[in-house]
């Protein structure tokens, strides 16, 4: 599958939006940035529509071509994907304090076992918090290779379409039981941190956009009729996308009520699908320098989405302990800049190096294959 450059502007789009989220929530920052911020979680959403496409893409290829599916070899790519940057901000964390944006983390077995999102209670274990995305994910790689090769490859194309709906409305029905029996009191208040713990984070409340993703991933696999119908009238096509960001973000704007709880994450991600949708129709051989920087940006999200609050904390400390205002535009760019060359320098160093071990355990594999074959 051909590397698409809009689809790099979308992870552009999403690490971004997640930056100035956490900026303007969980640091002194400039107060105009405020209402830049506020629909800044959503980025996490569209990471996992694009997660839930581009995975799902490669194993339906897959069993479309060979009715089968290469598991070991898909194993061993996530693994040099995500592992090595992630056990290295890791150990970061748990063996230097001073890096902490928090003061409390959460047990080492729970980020070793990708359960950190499950229980997980922003004011007792907020430090490296944001892992809870990852593990999520790291989930999602782990079972669905398995539960497909449980299906039967010629029925695939006829039952996964019900499957990934019936997925999308789990989810949402787990978030209506929660938000109602375990999130809102006797008085009707609504339990900040329970919501949190029960319905943001946790795994079987946040599969939208994963769901969604694979949908797409299935329409364009067996159904591409679907997703170039969708398109041949662009303009008409970009505007129901918007509109229905647009809606979901006005249901979202009070983030704690019964409607951004419980319908409000499906339509952040059923919006955000239009979105990948809309972007697969622009060729993958576009060439510009907006475009090399979008894919700039795009390689150094992931590093850049695992080490930003280090950087954040680390930037904030240092120039504040130098007499410059926390809360200045100045500490902002600065603090948004390191990040960008710190994720830069891990994508360099740590992702390329996996990378070349990864392409010579792959080209083992194949080899050892060929030979049994």
């Amino acid at each position: 599958m051909k590397r698409l450059p809009s689809l790099d502007v979308l992870r552009c789009i999403a690490i971004i939006l997640v930056l100035v989220f956490h900026y303007s929530i969980l640091f002194p920052h400039p107060e105009w940035l405020e209402p830049y911020g506020k629909f800044g979680w959503t980025g996490v959403d569209l990471f996992f529509v694009l997660s839930g496409y581009l995975i799902a893409s490669q194993l339906f290829q897959q069993i479309k071509e060979t009715e089968k599916i290469d598991v070991t070899g898909f194993y061993v790519k996530r693994a040099f994907r995500i592992l090595p940057i992630y056990f290295t901000i890791l150990t970061a964390y748990f063996l230097f304090p001073v890096v902490r944006e928090k003061e409390a983390l959460p047990p080492l077995w729970k980020f070793l076992t990708f359960t950190q999102n499950l229980g997980l209670n922003p004011a007792t274990s907020g430090t490296f918090s944001h892992a809870w995305s990852l593990c999520i994910e790291e989930q999602f790689y782990l079972v669905v290779p398995v539960v497909l090769l449980f299906l039967n490859p010629h029925k695939i194309n006829r039952k996964i379409p019900f499957y990934l709906i019936a997925l999308l409305g789990l989810s949402l029905v787990f978030r209506i039981l929660m938000f109602n029996y375990k999130v809102v009191n006797q008085d009707g208040e609504v339990d900040g941190l329970a919501w949190y713990r029960l319905i943001y984070y946790p795994t079987y409340c946040r599969l939208d956009g994963i769901s969604v993703g694979m949908l797409l991933a299935w329409m364009r696999i067996y159904k591409p009729d679907f997703i170039q119908k969708w398109n041949t009238k662009p303009i008409k096509a970009a505007l129901i996308a918007t509109a229905v960001i647009a809606f979901s973000f006005y249901i979202c704007r009070d983030q704690l009520s019964i409607f951004a709880s419980t319908l409000g994450f499906t339509l952040v991600a059923i919006g955000y699908g239009l979105l990948v949708a809309f972007s697969l129709q622009f060729k993958p051989d576009i060439k510009n320098r907006t475009l090399a920087a979008a894919r700039w940006l795009a390689d150094i999200s992931y590093a850049a989405y695992l080490c930003h609050k280090i950087v954040f904390h680390l930037s904030q400390k240092l120039l504040s302990d130098n007499g410059i205002d926390e809360t200045s535009t100045v500490v902002f760019v600065a603090s948004i800049t390191a990040t960008l060359l710190v994720a830069t320098a891990l994508h360099l160093t740590i992702e390329k190096a996996a990378f070349k071990i990864r392409d010579r355990v792959l080209l083992r594999l194949s080899t050892s294959k060929s030979q049994w074959n």
